[in-house]
């Protein structure tokens, strides 16, 4: 093209982000066609045209636009549940497969409800809460497979800030001081590359406005699966595998202990016994799930 302002428009496009793959101007009009997208106009005026500026407002917004048009097309969001492409606005989880989210009703009674009863007569605890009752087979179950096992890291923080909008007004979740999720032994860390727990945390600490705490509870052994252990092996499976790294750091505060599914309460107990051995140091659990019979 001869034209400098065309010029000067066709190069604005070609660099601007988009996948530009060929471009021709008809009467002042310039049609930019993108791999797999409808074709975009661009208008210019005849008169008094201004050139197209990166600073400009309009221009940079429209490109945005385009830009994301493509990557959704190239690299299209999946729900974790049901891996239909997310539309605006959703994350990780598609609406339709949250309203398939069974609520468990556990933060109207904190301390009284199914969950909390399964760690009754073995530690004292402020609230006990899980977000959904799990089921095989399920919506829930897919997700939770998904986070745990395929990269969805982003679905265990939004699982979080789902949960985590409850908790923010039920107490006495709401008056915890820190949030500390259920470590991982170092080797299988390495293996995942993330904590899930750690990323439900993230999205309860987003929601909640409470800091997150990764460095403070360790696991010092690594453990098998706890998947089809009665409740006895699974106690023996993680009794004394927890230790605390800086008691100063949570002495006499409420803490928020959190997990990603809540069976026997082996595991979430032998968690809080060194945390509940720190002078001053109380605790609530919250899950993702509880699996109930």
């Amino acid at each position: 093209m001869n034209n400098p302002e065309k010029e000067q428009v066709c190069r604005f496009c070609a660099g601007s982000g988009f996948f530009l793959v060929d471009a021709k101007v008809i009467r002042g009009e310039i049609f930019t066609f993108k791999f797999r997208c409808k074709a975009r106009i661009i208008r210019q005026t005849a008169r008094n045209r201004m050139p197209i500026s990166r600073t400009d407002t309009t221009a940079k917004s429209r490109l945005a636009q385009l830009t994301a048009d493509l990557s959704a097309l190239l690299f299209p969001k999946l729900c974790a549940g049901c891996a239909d492409s997310l539309r605006t606005g959703e994350e990780a989880i598609c609406l339709s497969c949250r309203l398939e989210l069974p609520p468990s009703y556990d933060f109207t009674e904190p301390a009284e409800n199914p969950s909390a009863r399964v760690f009754w007569g073995r530690m004292p605890f402020q609230g006990v809460g899980a977000g959904f009752v799990f089921g095989s087979r399920s919506r829930l179950q897919e997700i939770i497979h998904q986070l745990k096992y395929n990269h969805r890291r982003d679905a265990g923080v939004e699982l979080g800030r789902i949960v985590g909008r409850q908790l923010a007004a039920a107490r006495p979740f709401c008056t915890a001081q820190l949030i500390i999720p259920v470590p991982l032994h170092d080797e299988r860390l390495r293996q995942r590359g993330y904590n899930q727990a750690a990323e439900f945390g993230r999205g309860l600490s987003e929601q909640m406005n409470i800091p997150l705490h990764e460095q403070i509870l360790l696991r010092l052994q690594a453990t098998r699966t706890q998947t089809r252990k009665t409740r006895a092996e699974r106690w023996e499976n993680v009794s004394d595998v927890f230790s605390v790294a800086n008691e100063k750091e949570i002495a006499g505060r409420h803490i928020l202990l959190v997990d990603d599914v809540l069976t026997t309460g082996a595991t979430l107990e032998a968690a809080a016994r060194p945390l509940l051995a720190v002078p001053g140091v109380s605790i609530s659990i919250a899950t993702i799930a509880v699996a109930r019979d």
